[in-house]
Parts: C-alpha cells; sequence; structure tokens
C-alpha cells in the first residue's frame, strides 16, 4: 500500500506539472503534426528522463535555489527571449528538406531532454510540489528511504510519459480529422508561444 502511495504520488505530481502547455508539450504537438507520432517518441522518452533529474536536484535543492530564479532578472530576460525566437521561428520556418531531416532525425531524444531540464518554471514547481508533499502528506520522500524513492521517482517518469502521451494522442486526432490545418496549427502555436515571450519581456522592461 505504502509503495502504491508513493508511485500514485510521483505519477501525479509530474502529469500535473507536466498538464500546462510548455515547451515539451509544444514540441511534441509541432513534431506530430509535421513529422509524424513516430518522431515525437524520443522526445517524450527523452523528457521522461529528463523529468525524474530535475525532480532529483529539486529534491537536493531549497528555496533558495526559488528565489535565485524570481530574483534573476537576467534569467528570466533570456527564458524570455528564447520564446520569442521559437515563437518567430514556428512562425516563419518553412518546411526542411529531406536532406536536412536526415541529418537532425538523431537530435529529437537530445531536444527532448533539453527542454525537459532547462525549464526553470517546473524546477520551481517541484520544489514546491516536495514542500507540499512533506507538510500535507505522509510522502516523504528522501535518499535514505531508497525503495520508496526509487517507486516516487519511478511514478514520476510515468506521469511525464502519459501526460505527454496524451498530446500526442490529441495531435493525431487532429491530424487525421484536419489534415489541411496543420499548417495554421503550427502557427497558432508559435504566435501564442510569441505572444508569451513578448509578454514576459514588456514586464520585465516596465518593471526594470
Amino acid at each position: 500500500m505504502e509503495l502504491a502511495l508513493y508511485a500514485f504520488s510521483g505519477f501525479a505530481a509530474s502529469a500535473l506539472g507536466a498538464l500546462p502547455p510548455g515547451a515539451v508539450n509544444l514540441s511534441v504537438v509541432y513534431t506530430t503534426l509535421n513529422k509524424g507520432a513516430r518522431k515525437a517518441l524520443p522526445i517524450i522518452l527523452a523528457a521522461a528522463i529528463g523529468e525524474i533529474l530535475l525532480s532529483f536536484f529539486a529534491l537536493h535543492c531549497t528555496m533558495f535555489v526559488e528565489d535565485y530564479i524570481q530574483n534573476n532578472i537576467f534569467i528570466q530576460y533570456v527564458i524570455a527571449i528564447l520564446l520569442i525566437f521559437v515563437g518567430v521561428l514556428m512562425l516563419w520556418k518553412k518546411k526542411p528538406k529531406q536532406e536536412v531531416e536526415k541529418k537532425k532525425k538523431n537530435n529529437a531524444f537530445i531536444k527532448g531532454l533539453l527542454l525537459s531540464v532547462i525549464n526553470p518554471p517546473v524546477l520551481v514547481f517541484w520544489l514546491l510540489a516536495f514542500a507540499y508533499l512533506a507538510s500535507n502528506t505522509s510522502v516523504m520522500v528522501r535518499i535514505g528511504l531508497l525503495q520508496l524513492t526509487l517507486i516516487f521517482f519511478a511514478g514520476v517518469f510515468l506521469g511525464k510519459i502519459f501526460t505527454l502521451w496524451a498530446y500526442l494522442q490529441l495531435s493525431k486526432k487532429i491530424e487525421k480529422k484536419a489534415k489541411h490545418l496543420t499548417k495554421i496549427i503550427n502557427k497558432v502555436i508559435g504566435a501564442i508561444v510569441l505572444v508569451l515571450g513578448s509578454i514576459q519581456l514588456i514586464r520585465l522592461i516596465l518593471g526594470a
């Protein structure tokens, strides 16, 4: 029963954290619509591994990390600029040639891993999640509790895969029902990312 509780807690926390549209989710949707579901699978697997690494790192951190991210204006500017760059790229990028696809086909795993690990908002989420689990539940994730901790992170892995798999399946349904809308959807996703980055950058400039 205790093992199931730890597995479910890791699964639920990971699925909840991955549910809001983010860089990894959008990458899965974009790749599925443009290159097929098979090409998105390495991204999902790498993102799940990255989620374990990120949550494991959060387990060893204190609230100092959260304060550092919130108070370090440079990191916030970098995130905003990267969002704008990705949005512009998705809006105006043309379909790559087949030769380029061959060169880049093995980069999906690395892409998913980087998008998952280099994600300050998710790091903050895990810091808060561990703080909540420690103060409001009987789930105590500690290195000393090796078996329970491993079960918890197995749940984290499965929770991430489950959520991203749901995004992939949704993308496939959209593609089957309205394949001609693929380009429009890509533009919409790019526009959303661009707007989010622009709002963040404007907020930082006005608040400076």
